[in-house]
């Protein structure tokens, strides 16, 4: 009771101005302190699965809500995020489902066929069975999301022209900050051809969700140094380095939310540099002379015949040496490609990004 009657007193001396401050500051820790129990009974989400199909995102969620566990969805349907302490479980409990399923069913598409069907189905399902395995293959390159494989095959008559031939078009869907190289390019277009008779890897298209074609004729004209292609080769190059740029800006910025566009400048001439150094303080003996001259000057005879006296010998030697200096060979070969320049120019979208999604549970 003091102590009230202790606030009752200060209540009563302050102005009007220090009471509505004081409710002011009562208000606010009292909020605050609602917003902090609020926040640290919210579970801590994580994320169940993600690039799910919208009809599987639909099963997993009826799952999910069968057993009373709250949930969010993002990434516009695609991505499940459960409390952190159920993710194991409903993982378990997913796959024993048989959720998440894939709509590529490949060959097991054979496993429920009706007997009695048509020569005609039976083809369409093979084609379709083939088509699937092949993209299923395909999606275990690191990068690739998601493939799907069209295969166009000529009908075998007798009179079969000979430009009838079967071809294939690949259409890829990358992951967010992934990009495919040449040589994994090259390894799909010859992973398709190798799965289906007939088919050469020139007549397989690859293209990427974007619209963007990844399997050109002018590659292989490129490689092999043929005439007319630089145009082709500058625009892979800016085409390659803006691609980088914006997978960056995209992942800090968010999905379209930047622009970039690259002019670069190629080097077209290829040249040849040669350098000889020689090293005069290392002087090597290469060759070697040695010219001897001699001369023997005749005795005296003696008196009455006889052997004739010894006489003096003059041998005089001339040595004539040839070096050799060491030299040293480099020789630099600037091919032509090589990037001279660049003009970089980007356009990004610093306005606040659009609140989050909110939360639905069952």
């Amino acid at each position: 009771m003091a102590f009230i009657q202790k606030i009752e007193v200060i209540w009563r001396n302050v102005s009007l101005v220090q009471r509505a401050l004081l409710i002011a500051i009562v208000l606010t820790f009292v909020i605050v302190g609602v917003l902090l129990t609020q926040w640290a009974r919210r579970p801590d989400m994580r994320v169940l699965y993600s690039r799910l199909d919208p009809e599987e995102a639909a099963k997993v969620t009826d799952k999910i809500s069968e057993k009373g566990i709250a949930y969010k969805l993002g990434g516009g349907g695609a991505t499940i995020y459960v409390p952190k302490e159920t993710v194991t479980q409903l993982r378990l409990d997913m796959a024993k489902e048989g959720l998440p399923g894939s709509s590529q069913q490949g060959y097991g598409i054979f496993d429920d066929e009706k007997i009695g069907i048509s020569p005609f189905v039976q083809n369409v399902n093979l084609k379709r069975a083939l088509q699937e395995e092949l993209a299923k293959s395909i999606q275990m390159i690191d990068g690739v999301g998601h493939a799907r494989i069209h295969i166009v095959t000529p009908e075998n008559t007798l009179f079969a022209s000979d430009s009838s031939r079967t071809s294939a078009s690949v259409v890829l869907q990358l992951r967010p900050g992934y990009r495919l190289g040449p040589l994994n390019i090259a390894a799909i277009t010859y992973l398709v051809a190798g799965g289906i008779e007939g088919l050469k890897s020139e007549n397989v298209t690859v293209v990427d969700s974007q619209g963007r074609l990844l399997t050109r004729e002018s590659d292989q004209a490129m490689a092999a140094g043929g005439a007319g292609t630089v145009a082709d080769y500058t625009e892979r190059v800016e085409q390659n380095l803006a691609t980088k740029i914006e997978d960056m800006l995209t992942a800090v910025l968010g999905p379209g939310r930047a622009m970039v566009r690259v002019s670069a400048e190629i080097e077209t001439i290829s040249s040849t540099l040669s350098k000889i150094t020689y090293d005069t303080g290392k002087a090597i003996p290469k060759t070697e002379e040695i010219t001897t001259d001699s001369e023997t000057e005749p005795g005296a005879v003696p008196a009455g015949g006889g052997a004739a006296a010894p006489g003096k010998k003059k041998t005089s030697e001339i040595i004539l040496t040839d070096y050799m200096v060491p030299e040293t060979t480099e020789q630099t070969v600037q091919l032509a490609g090589a990037i001279k320049s660049l003009t970089v120019a980007a356009f990004v979208d610093l306005s606040p990004p659009a609140p989050p999604e909110p939360e639905e549970g069952a």
